[in-house]
């Protein structure tokens, strides 16, 4: 017996095996490939997203995302006090400053009440992590981002295929970013 505790145990799909020596056999190892495509057709299917690019990780995403709202020093992102490190990380990498808000206590998710305290003339933009396929309190904070100009990044890592008020999680906001990291809903 073992005091090991597993914090996760990845899954193996039956195909996998065959799928990589595909990749290995080919002259296409790297993205963009029949499995990219394949997978970005699979998002697409389960969000109902218009678009989906895939990128390394849920951290490049935000990277990514911090670059496409044009995030610079002058600005403000407020970030939930709970989240992994690259919800504020990518904001930082641009100069911008995070306002770190409390998180509801009941969801593990962004206070809309402490979101709303935290908005100033900077303020460009708030990231929401949605936790454990659990749905933020979208409302105020869609209402929240619409009187104030801001944009919404949906950090939906443990997210994928929740839903709120029917709609996916991750496609409510301005942007939303996904994670394939084996600790994640997928």
């Amino acid at each position: 017996m073992s005091d090991r505790i597993i914090f996760s145990r990845p899954f193996r799909a039956a195909a996998e095996r065959p799928n990589l020596m595909t990749v290995l056999d080919s002259d296409h190892s790297h993205g963009d490939g029949q499995f990219t495509k394949s997978a970005t057709a699979k998002i697409k299917a389960i969000t109902g997203a218009e678009h989906a690019l895939l990128t390394t990780s849920c951290t490049h995403a935000l990277e990514l995302g911090a670059l496409l709202l044009e995030l610079g020093p002058d600005d403000e992102v407020i970030v939930p006090s709970f989240a992994f490190t690259s919800a504020a990380t990518s904001m930082a990498l641009r100069g911008s400053t995070c306002v770190f808000v409390d998180i509801d206590e009941a969801t593990g998710n962004i206070d809309p009440a402490a979101a709303a305290a935290a908005i100033t003339d900077r303020t460009k933009a708030i990231v929401v992590m949605h936790y454990g396929g659990v749905a933020a309190d979208m409302e105020p904070l869609l209402a929240l981002a619409a009187a104030h100009g801001v944009a919404i990044i949906e950090d939906n890592a443990h997210g994928l295929g929740g839903t709120w008020r029917g709609r996916q999680l991750g496609t409510i906001g301005t942007l939303g970013t996904q994670s394939f990291h084996d600790t994640k809903n997928v």
